[in-house]
Protein backbone atom coordinates (compact mmCIF):
# COMPACT_ATOMS: atom_id res chain seq x y z
CA UNK A 1 0.00 0.00 0.00
CA UNK A 2 1.19 3.55 -0.68
CA UNK A 3 0.77 5.11 2.75
CA UNK A 4 3.00 1.65 4.53
CA UNK A 5 5.58 3.07 1.81
CA UNK A 6 6.25 6.07 3.32
CA UNK A 7 9.03 5.92 5.70
CA UNK A 8 9.19 9.74 7.32
CA UNK A 9 5.61 10.57 9.38
CA UNK A 10 5.23 13.74 7.60
CA UNK A 11 5.08 12.32 3.85
CA UNK A 12 2.96 9.23 5.64
CA UNK A 13 0.43 12.18 6.69
CA UNK A 14 0.53 13.90 3.53
CA UNK A 15 0.27 10.93 1.48
CA UNK A 16 -2.64 10.22 3.72
CA UNK A 17 -3.99 13.40 3.54
CA UNK A 18 -3.83 13.05 0.12
CA UNK A 19 -6.01 9.86 -0.89
CA UNK A 20 -8.57 10.58 1.40
CA UNK A 21 -9.44 13.88 0.02
CA UNK A 22 -9.77 12.19 -3.30
CA UNK A 23 -11.67 9.59 -2.08
CA UNK A 24 -14.07 12.22 -0.24
CA UNK A 25 -14.09 14.25 -3.88
CA UNK A 26 -15.31 10.99 -5.61
CA UNK A 27 -18.23 11.02 -3.04
CA UNK A 28 -19.22 14.01 -3.62
CA UNK A 29 -19.26 13.57 -7.09
CA UNK A 30 -21.03 10.34 -7.17
CA UNK A 31 -23.40 11.91 -4.55
CA UNK A 32 -24.37 14.38 -7.79
CA UNK A 33 -24.89 11.87 -10.17
CA UNK A 34 -27.28 10.29 -7.59
CA UNK A 35 -24.90 6.91 -7.51
CA UNK A 36 -25.25 6.70 -3.32
CA UNK A 37 -23.82 2.92 -3.16
CA UNK A 38 -20.60 4.43 -4.72
CA UNK A 39 -20.72 7.76 -2.73
CA UNK A 40 -21.45 5.56 0.58
CA UNK A 41 -18.31 3.43 -0.31
CA UNK A 42 -15.65 6.17 -0.89
CA UNK A 43 -17.05 8.19 2.46
CA UNK A 44 -16.19 4.88 4.12
CA UNK A 45 -12.77 4.70 2.25
CA UNK A 46 -12.71 8.09 3.42
CA UNK A 47 -13.20 7.44 7.01
CA UNK A 48 -11.16 4.54 7.01
CA UNK A 49 -7.68 6.38 6.06
CA UNK A 50 -8.56 9.32 9.04
CA UNK A 51 -9.17 6.26 11.42
CA UNK A 52 -5.75 4.98 10.63
CA UNK A 53 -4.34 8.39 10.36
CA UNK A 54 -5.31 8.87 14.10
CA UNK A 55 -4.06 5.83 15.46
CA UNK A 56 -0.58 6.52 13.42
CA UNK A 57 -0.24 9.15 15.43
CA UNK A 58 -1.34 7.87 18.43
CA UNK A 59 1.95 5.92 18.05
CA UNK A 60 3.83 8.41 18.16
CA UNK A 61 5.93 10.31 20.78
CA UNK A 62 3.24 12.95 22.43
CA UNK A 63 5.42 15.14 23.93
CA UNK A 64 6.87 15.84 20.82
CA UNK A 65 6.68 19.80 18.67
CA UNK A 66 6.73 17.12 15.58
CA UNK A 67 3.74 15.55 16.42
CA UNK A 68 1.68 18.78 17.63
CA UNK A 69 3.35 20.05 13.58
CA UNK A 70 1.27 17.09 12.17
CA UNK A 71 -1.68 16.94 14.59
CA UNK A 72 -2.40 20.53 13.12
CA UNK A 73 -1.93 19.53 9.34
CA UNK A 74 -4.62 17.02 9.84
CA UNK A 75 -6.87 19.99 11.23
Amino acid sequence: MQIDEERDSKSRVHVTLDLAEGHLANAELQTTHLNYDEAAAEAGKYCALIEDLFVFLRRLKQDSNKTRDLYKRVE
